[in-house]
């Protein structure tokens, strides 16, 4: 669990604090830029061997990692509240 915590942080920790000073207009937005890249090198050589998929794809993979953890905190916060699950128009209770 741990490590994925890191990973998660990481993966969206680097293009939100890119995008942070960037704004701002602060020197350390050009030290963020190459930990973005230099991530989304990382990510393009891992998927590699998993399909073929294009180096570009690597540089959305904060979107997709931010959308795995939207998708994830909306069901934690689901099963927290007792919600039912519907699923193709049937409803399941917890």
């Amino acid at each position: 669990m741990f490590e994925v915590s890191v990973t998660m942080a990481w993966l969206l920790g680097a293009p939100l604090l890119l995008l942070m000073r960037g704004v701002e207009g602060h020197w350390s937005a050009a030290l963020w830029l190459a930990v973005y890249l230099a991530t989304v090198g990382v990510v393009a050589r891992a998927q590699g061997p998993l399909g073929q998929f294009r180096t570009v794809s690597a540089l959305g993979c904060p979107l997709f990692a931010l959308l795995f953890v939207a998708i994830t905190l909306c069901s934690a916060f689901g099963a927290l509240r007792g919600a039912p699950i519907t699923w193709r128009g049937r409803q399941i209770s917890r």
